[in-house]
């Protein structure tokens, strides 16, 4: 499945995100959204029996840290705020952050349109790299990074521990399909 950029900008009015309203904060690096929730970001396939959780791998120097995918166990590293955001630039969309509030799920520069780019963790400067689109489809939700309109998702379609998530052209396999649990 793939989506357009014109799906992705009619969802870019004032934003509800998993349900609630959130009020637009304007990035000015390093913000805090005191109100918003701890996620767990779960990749959970059909009869599968493990859950699979976005995950900030621990080895990595904060501030630049490799996101990949690794069973559930509840750690920080594996919990985020998705909060309503606008870009320096002015582009609207939610900033994916840690628990420090210091760190945004990012695609680094100057890779930020490529398809198969790495995703990291980098201090949260509000840069359009570092905002995604939520899309909700019937088992849970697209991750879309605004600029690129490319998807989270897991390479080569993996199952295992140290999965590298990475950016690619969306097209709605469970490899992109992600759930937010609290």
């Amino acid at each position: 499945m793939k989506v357009s950029r014109r799906a992705i900008s009619r969802l870019m009015a004032p934003v509800s995100v998993l349900g609630m309203t959130l009020a637009l904060t304007l990035v000015t690096g390093g913000s805090a959204y005191a109100d918003s929730p701890l996620y767990e970001i779960q990749r959970v396939p059909p009869g599968f029996p493990t859950l699979s959780c976005l995950d900030i791998k621990a080895q990595d120097p904060p501030g630049n840290a490799q996101v990949e995918e690794w069973h559930c166990h509840g750690g920080d590293n594996q919990r985020f705020h998705v909060a309503p955001s606008i870009s320096r630039s002015g582009l609207m969309g939610d900033q994916i952050f840690d628990t420090s509030r210091r760190n945004c799920l990012t695609v680094p520069s100057p890779n930020e349109s490529a398809v198969g780019a790495d995703v990291r963790m980098a201090p949260c400067i509000g840069g359009d790299n570092q905002l995604w689109t939520l899309v909700q489809i019937a088992t849970g939700y697209l991750i879309v990074q605004t600029r690129s309109n490319l998807c989270l998702d897991a390479r080569n379609s993996s199952w295992d521990d140290g999965t590298h998530i990475q950016q690619y052209t969306c097209n709605g396999t469970s490899a992109q399909q992600w759930r937010f649990f609290t």
